[in-house]
């Protein structure tokens, strides 16, 4: 995930600058890189030149350039790269890109991409509707786009296991808070929703959407990727009036198996630009 502006002028709430970042980027790649991967791989990416978007650390980035073969290539972008690949290879290059950019030749068309990826990143900035205008506009004709997004929006995430009513409660009303501080720096909680009929009215074809999640328990990597937000976000969260205690209470019950969450769901919108098209 990446450092974008608020329309308040704020930044996102989780900055790759915090020192958990990399376990963040950790935990991302153990719950959706498989997703990710059996998805993308709906598209022969043998000899792409791809572009993944809001690219973290490049782990998922460098499944691709395993795929890529000796003639493509994977260019990971983000505003702010965590560069923690051990070593190189030769089908992956990471580098710095702000999508709010409109200048930078490699979001304009010409650019030609064989195959464009984003996930958990246009949520998260203001301009995404002609942000992802611009993507595919720099898809080649016949280019796909891959966007993955969280839905987020549902608050009620306890399943029946929680160990007692008041702490379903509790995780509501802190979910609640959650979700209004990514809102005030300029997370959509609802993009996911939007991006198939979006990609309709950009003209492109084939648009196809698929939902994945399972439950996380306790103890997990779906209840420890949220427990790390938690950490990140609790001055946030303090200013907005939660009780400290409340926050111990979550800490508590994300590490208690008996406590299961219904994962957020991952919506992976595929589409294709038309061989012919009037993008421009």
């Amino acid at each position: 995930m990446i450092a974008a502006t608020s329309p308040t002028g704020d930044t996102y709430a989780l900055s790759n600058d915090h020192e958990l970042a990399a376990t963040h980027h950790r935990l991302l790649a153990t719950l959706f890189d498989r997703t990710s991967f059996l998805r993308v791989a709906e598209i022969d990416p043998r000899g792409a030149r791809i572009l993944c978007v809001g690219a973290g650390n490049g782990a998922f980035a460098r499944l691709l350039a395993d795929q890529v073969g000796p003639t493509g290539a994977v260019l990971a972008t983000d505003i702010n790269p965590i560069p923690h690949l051990d070593t190189p290879h030769l089908q992956l290059e990471m580098s710095t890109l702000d999508l709010n950019d409109r200048d930078d030749p490699r979001i304009q068309p010409g650019a030609d991409w064989s195959l464009i990826h984003g996930r958990l990143v246009l949520c998260h900035l203001p301009e995404r509707e002609a942000i992802l205008a611009r993507l595919v506009r720099a898809l080649h004709p016949g280019g796909y786009i891959v966007i993955q997004e969280m839905d987020t929006a549902d608050i009620d995430r306890v399943v029946a296991c929680a160990p007692t009513p008041q702490d379903a409660d509790t995780y509501r009303a802190y979910q609640h808070a959650v979700g209004q501080t990514f809102t005030d720096s300029g997370t959509d909680r609802g993009w996911h929703r939007r991006v198939h009929g979006t990609l309709l009215a950009l003209g492109m074809t084939d648009v196809t959407t698929t939902i994945d999640g399972s439950y996380w328990p306790g103890g997990s990597p779906g209840t420890q990727f949220i427990a790390g937000t938690l950490r990140q976000l609790t001055p946030k969260l303090l200013e907005r009036g939660v009780e400290p205690e409340v926050l111990e209470r979550v800490r508590e019950l994300l590490d208690d198996p008996n406590f299961v969450l219904t994962g957020y769901p991952l919506h992976t919108t595929i589409a294709r630009r038309p061989t012919t098209s009037s993008h421009g």
